[in-house]
């Protein structure tokens, strides 16, 4: 498993030891009532490309999934990776909507793509990090992969294992390769239960991530 690159800025413990908490034993003649799937509180990596043929898209991207954040339960618990050659680790799992925000905009844009290696270390830091069970990566590219070391067969494969997050695909596309990038990001959101879709200017991006967000409640 690639690990996240932090060539650029260092971090500390990608991958934390999860402490369990003893929770006091209930009444066994208590029933408490089953939990609705849409207030039960998330884990979502959000994953944002930062190559360079996201220049004149990244901001627009940055600003929608800050929206998100924001407007999320404030239960749900966010990490940030921005990747271009590599992925990097800006913001470890927090539900601090300012401290996303900040992160969303940490990084320039440049470079080449990375995304399938970027989605593998984004799904593996959510299997051993996260606090909930509902796991999510909310994923904004143009789609088109140039960097990575692991091919899609091989993410695919990975993304089967047990526990593994649902992938939400925001494809901000080249007209000239809607082809060929949409048939890896449908995949890609088919084979793990997420979701792909196709923004073509900056309101039908916020409307999409915001289908997105209801969706990731409703699981």
């Amino acid at each position: 498993m690639l690990h996240l690159c932090s060539m650029l800025r260092p971090f500390i413990g990608l991958f934390l030891i999860s402490f369990l908490l003893e929770v006091p034993q209930q009444d066994q003649q208590k029933q408490s009532s089953p939990v609705p799937a849409e207030d039960t509180p998330a884990s979502i990596g959000l994953v944002l490309d930062n190559s360079g043929s996201m220049n004149s898209k990244r901001d627009s991207a940055a600003a929608t999934l800050c929206e998100l954040a924001k407007a999320s339960s404030p239960q749900n618990e966010f990490f940030v990776v921005n990747f271009n050659d590599n992925a990097y680790m800006d913001l470890n799992f927090t539900s601090n909507s300012k401290s996303v925000c900040e992160a969303l905009g940490r990084m320039d844009v440049f470079g080449g793509t990375a995304l399938n290696d970027a989605v593998l270390a984004s799904a593996d830091h959510l299997v051993k990090g996260s606090k909930y069970k509902k796991r999510a990566i909310i994923l904004v590219t143009h789609g088109i992969d140039n960097k990575s070391h692991r091919s899609v067969k091989e993410m695919l494969k990975e993304l089967h294992e047990p526990g593994m997050p649902a992938v939400y695909c925001i494809g901000l596309l080249d007209p000239h390769k809607v082809s060929k990038a949409r048939s890896v990001l449908d995949l890609l959101a088919q084979e793990t239960g997420g979701m792909a879709l196709y923004p073509e200017n900056e309101e039908q991006l916020n409307e999409v991530a915001q289908q997105i967000a209801q969706e990731i409640r409703k699981r």
